[in-house]
């Protein structure tokens, strides 16, 4: 037998009464409207289905109750500090992982490490690459000029004590070539270091002390004196010229070194940086988006930016 209507009502209004913790609301309605409540169970539904055979026995075709529900808002706004008219904000998890180092990242560090500018033209930046590669050719440019005239002030240095000390400083040591800087003469030398020596080891046993002397004493091809002042200047400045030289082209080794790190650095900034990240975004993007879970209120706020 069919359930009298006015029962069918009861029931309607009870389960209604029961789903307001989802914010929809029930209205009494007429009685003329009561039969509306009831309606087959295949029959589509606007907002929701509820099946209602358990509660109700029939001998007929099951009946469903429609139920209003009203689902909460799903929101998804993005404020970007930039244009991005007409494009939604897109999920995080679109995007490469930025700590992987992938088989394409690692072969384009080991490309700037190996020259600056190589690993950016791999990734598609020719205007950064082009830069780093063209500070590594001048930095070498200079390391090589610094080299080339540290080479010539050593052999003019030589030249001048050949000419103009009468010693040939070829195959001698840096330390040697600088005592010749250092005295007018290799009997100065000898009479104001070797003598001294000497007498503050050995001043009690004259033995020793001369032959500590003729052990250390400059003559024969090292002996050399400078014909003039002018001479020994000029002999001083050179030396002087092929260090500050040296000391440039070591400096140049290590600009070398820091332009290969800030090359790996910004490789791996630009290999970090996802391909779609710039269409449409640029500048800071602050998101929000539901959190999802129970509380249908629960927000999810991110800040987002690209560089």
């Amino acid at each position: 037998m069919r359930a009298p209507a006015r029962s069918g009502l009861a029931l309607a209004l009870g389960i209604a009464l029961a789903g307001r913790t989802a914010s929809a609301e029930v209205l009494e309605l007429p009685r003329a409207t009561e039969s509306l409540l009831l309606a087959p169970a295949a029959a589509p539904v606007a907002h929701g289905v509820l099946d209602a055979t358990s509660s109700l026995e029939s001998d007929e075709a099951p009946l469903a109750l429609a139920i209003p529900f009203v689902r909460p808002p799903e929101l998804g706004v993005s404020i970007s500090g930039s244009s991005s008219h007409g494009k939604k904000p897109k999920s995080n998890s679109s995007h490469p992982s930025t700590s992987m180092l992938t088989p394409e990242r690692a072969q384009a560090l080991l490309r700037s490490a190996t020259y600056p500018g190589w690993g950016q033209a791999t990734l598609g930046h020719p205007t950064a690459g082009a830069v780093f590669a063209g500070i590594e050719v001048g930095i070498l440019a200079s390391f090589v000029a610094f080299n080339i005239q540290e080479q010539m002030r050593h052999d003019s240095a030589i030249l001048t004590a050949r000419l103009f000390a009468g010693v040939d400083l070829k195959g001698k040591d840096d330390e040697f070539q600088k005592i010749v800087g250092a005295y007018s003469s290799s009997d100065e030398y000898n009479r104001l270091v070797v003598y001294r020596d000497a007498a503050n080891l050995y001043y009690d046993d004259p033995a020793q002390y001369r032959k500590y002397i003729a052990d250390h004493s400059l003559t024969g091809d090292m002996a050399w004196s400078w014909q003039d002042q002018a001479s020994f200047d000029r002999y001083s400045a050179q030396r002087k010229d092929m260090q500050r030289a040296e000391l440039r082209a070591n400096t140049s080794l290590a600009l070398m070194v820091a332009n290969r790190l800030a090359s790996v650095l910004h490789v791996v900034i630009v290999s970090g940086r996802s391909a779609k990240a710039g269409e449409g975004h640029s500048g800071w993007n602050l998101e929000w988006t539901p959190a999802g879970g129970n509380d249908p209120t629960a927000m999810r706020c991110a800040l987002r930016t690209s560089f």
